[in-house]
């Protein structure tokens, strides 16, 4: 029950002029069809990345008892692999809008996440998460990724080579009033 469309403009929206699939159905598959004026049409339909639009009407074909998220977010692959559009997928194509090619994108997100490349594309295979066990797999990582998709983080591609990023972020805070508190900070220096 997600809305997909083709980005012809690159600029991350489906627009009512872009070329667009009716809902994914209950097992997730969507078809667009689109016949494009001239070769310049052609070339630009197979260079965009598609987008799928992900909405509390969405339920997760893995567990169709519940639904997909609380909070609409988007979805998107890159040019070429829209066989499998998934918060990974969408990692990828964070990297490509950076500036990466997607063989780079696609090595950077398997790095960043500890996972094979093959994996980005299909994890299906790996190993469900409860809330007694979260295993460490790419279906595990794609869980956490469209989790900040939801919060509406900003997602983040590293080139590998790149200079590492420091970063300070809240680990721990316990407040119980403005004078009775303790907070933990972690710092990293990116490596």
């Amino acid at each position: 029950n997600a809305a997909v469309c083709v980005d012809l403009n690159a600029n991350a929206v489906c627009d009512t002029a872009e070329p667009g699939a009716a809902l994914t159905g209950a097992d997730g598959k969507f078809s667009i069809t689109y016949q494009p004026a001239d070769a310049a049409a052609t070339a630009a339909f197979n260079q965009a990345p598609v987008i799928a639009r992900v909405t509390p009407d969405s339920v997760d074909a893995a567990d169709p008892d519940s639904k997909a998220t609380a909070k609409a977010f988007q979805l998107s692959a890159p040019a070429g692999k829209a066989g499998q559009i998934n918060p990974l997928t969408t990692l990828v194509q964070t990297g490509i809008a950076g500036g990466m090619t997607r063989e780079a994108a696609e090595a950077a997100v398997a790095r960043q996440l500890g996972i094979p490349a093959a994996k980005i594309y299909d994890y299906q295979g790996d190993a469900a998460s409860s809330s007694a066990v979260l295993p460490d797999n790419a279906r595990t990582a794609a869980k956490v990724t469209a989790y900040a998709l939801e919060l509406g983080a900003p997602l983040q591609v590293t080139a590998p080579g790149a200079a590492a990023v420091a970063s300070d972020q809240l680990g721990f805070l316990n407040y119980a009033g403005a004078d009775n508190y303790v907070a933990r900070e972690r710092k990293s220096d990116g490596v």
